[in-house]
């Protein structure tokens, strides 16, 4: 009889008290765009916002002669684009989309009158085509992660199984402490027809590597678990030199924020072996117990008659427990 237990807690603090331009996250997102009049022609000196429409954090920039704008950095998720220039009707685009490490464009024609009139543009969604670079990027939407099912086998839930939704992405063999049933035993992986483990991962930009050539397992012990990951991209071809571990692909992970509304999860995924049938040459049902179990929280900081920290200061936390009692694998041999 063998049994185990793992604890993989995730304190996940965000605060938006500043904001300072970070380049070369992973992480992140960019929005881009031209603002132009009704002519066709460029509105330079314009102010361009975008605010996310979670947590109404906002960055702005201005456009440049040629009625370019660029706001980098930004985390993956739905923004408002709100463009103001003198002599100009505002306009507003909302419910532009983000997803992590893409580029997304938000165009804006305006029209003459008062800054204090409001256009409202319809979002197109998204460009079905990404246009403003060469790389080749899938992304795992929090609903994928949210909603599909992952299989409970031995192991805690691993990202790594949602990552073979996407093309370029395959298993290929068993790695890590086979037969151990503990961490690390899982399936090797392989991105853009790289070879096995030579493969980039990272967590909100930083590395989440280890030393352990081609054990996803033992990687995802890095990352928080599925419920406080937001999404996630694999990227196979034409990512940043900044990503110069990875040989075939790169994937990188967003963990969630807290909002201005409090949200929390609770979840358990079991096994038992109440429910199996017994084995042939067994005289009674093997002992598998198996329970994933955990649950998060996340929302605005407030400390009655103290601090209100919506639209400014955010917490999310996630904790997860796995616990595991198995039976030995019973075996038939023979004598000559």
């Amino acid at each position: 009889m063998r049994g185990y237990s793992v604890i993989k807690p995730a304190l996940i603090l965000a605060v938006l008290l500043f904001a300072v331009p970070v380049f070369g996250q992973a992480d992140r997102g960019t929005i881009t765009g031209i603002v132009q009049d009704a002519n066709g022609a460029a509105v330079p000196g314009a102010t361009v916002t975008v605010t996310n429409q979670a947590n109404n954090g906002s960055s702005s920039a201005v456009t440049s002669s040629d009625g370019i704008y660029v706001i980098p950095a930004l985390p993956a998720g739905t923004y408002k684009v709100r463009v103001e220039r003198s002599g100009f009707k505002s306009a507003e685009i909302v419910g532009v989309t983000l997803v992590i490490g893409n580029t997304a464009s938000a165009n804006v024609t305006m029209e003459v009158g008062q800054v204090s009139e409001v256009v409202e543009i319809a979002s197109s969604g998204g460009a079905a085509v990404q246009t403003e670079n060469a790389k080749i990027s899938s992304q795992v939407s929090n609903k994928q992660i949210d909603q599909l099912p992952l299989v409970v086998s031995g192991t805690m839930r691993s990202p790594f199984d949602l990552s073979l939704l996407t093309p370029e992405s395959k298993p290929i063999g068993l790695g890590g402490d086979a037969g151990t049933g503990g961490p690390g035993y899982s399936s090797n992986f392989s991105l853009g027809g790289g070879q096995g483990g030579t493969w980039g991962i990272t967590l909100d930009g930083a590395s989440s590597g280890t030393s352990r050539f081609g054990s996803t397992e033992w990687a995802s012990l890095n990352t928080p678990s599925i419920d406080a990951i937001t999404e996630f991209s694999v990227d196979t071809n034409g990512f940043k030199a900044e990503s110069g571990r990875a040989q075939g692909g790169l994937l990188a992970f967003s963990s969630k924020s807290g909002t201005n509304e409090y949200h929390g999860t609770a979840y358990e995924f079991g096994r038992n072996n109440a429910f199996d049938a017994r084995n042939y040459f067994e005289t009674k049902t093997s002992v598998l117990k198996q329970h994933d179990f955990g649950g998060t929280i996340g929302g605005p900081v407030r400390i009655p008659w103290i601090y209100n920290g919506t639209n400014k200061t955010f917490f999310f936390v996630s904790a997860e427990w796995f616990r595991n009692r198995a039976g030995a694998n019973s075996f038939v041999t023979s004598v000559p």
